[in-house]
């Protein structure tokens, strides 16, 4: 709306410049602004019409214009539906995988229930791709930020940050795990989180949102299930490092 408001406007000032060789005679600029309008959005009323060669020419070039300007919108809105779709394919994967809202101990947990874990690794630079694809896309059009996923619990974000605590449990808690994978995924993760917050001016949070004996708990249930857990005090030091960098 914005771009179309400036174009018609810019459109209209040189109209405006060109009073004298249109008919009939523009006598204010409001007039202008109508007949580039018109213009611009190919209704062609001719009720004002242009007489000299630089007025036609103008408004043939707005004209063409406004046939750009829709045809670049309408795409713009088809690659925004494109794109949000394919944010939401992979969310609604993990979503059956790990819980919603979804829970980095809940997905280390249900692999190994499945004796699925050696596919971990896969599936971490399946979400390497998928991150890259978000950071991309999300910096071209900032407006994909703003779009929620279908329900109020399968959201993007939460499934972004399971997917991290999940590396980084690996990473610092996890003994006879390779994370190789978890810890590539784990970098470009966080370059992603940092960046959109950059460009949507939100605020580092620094204070811990997970408390000692939450992530002891958590450590125990990986036990029973059969991980090799690290000392929880030693993983939890390493740990909360780790999530500094995305929490």
């Amino acid at each position: 709306l914005v771009w179309l408001t400036i174009l018609v406007l810019g459109y209209g000032l040189i109209l405006y410049s060109m009073r004298s060789t249109i008919t009939p005679p523009l006598h204010n600029f409001f007039q202008a602004f109508y007949f580039a309008g018109t213009s611009v959005l190919t209704l062609g009323f001719g009720d004002v019409v242009a007489l000299g060669v630089k007025a036609r020419c103008v408004v043939l070039a707005a004209a063409t214009s406004g046939l750009v300007f829709m045809a670049l919108a309408v795409s713009y809105l088809f690659s925004l539906q494109s794109l949000v779709q394919q944010r939401e394919q992979l969310v609604s994967t993990l979503i059956s995988r790990a819980g919603a809202p979804a829970s980095g101990l809940v997905l280390l947990l249900r692999y190994k229930e499945l004796n699925i874990m050696p596919t971990m690794n896969a599936n971490f630079l399946q979400w390497e791709h998928w991150t890259a694809g978000i950071l991309e896309s999300h910096r071209a059009y900032p407006l994909l930020l703003y779009f929620r996923s279908t329900t109020s619990v399968d959201s993007w974000l939460s499934v972004l940050g399971a997917m991290l605590d999940a590396a980084s449990m690996m990473m610092t808690s996890l003994s006879e795990v390779s994370a190789g994978e978890a810890e590539l995924f784990y970098w470009i993760a966080c370059s992603t989180v940092k960046t959109l917050s950059t460009y949507i001016g939100l605020d580092v949070e620094t204070e811990e949102t997970m408390e000692f004996s939450e992530f002891a708990d958590g450590l125990s249930l990986l036990r029973s299930s059969g991980y090799n857990a690290k000392d929880d005090e030693h993983a939890w030091k390493l740990f909360k490092v780790r999530r500094s960098g995305y929490q």
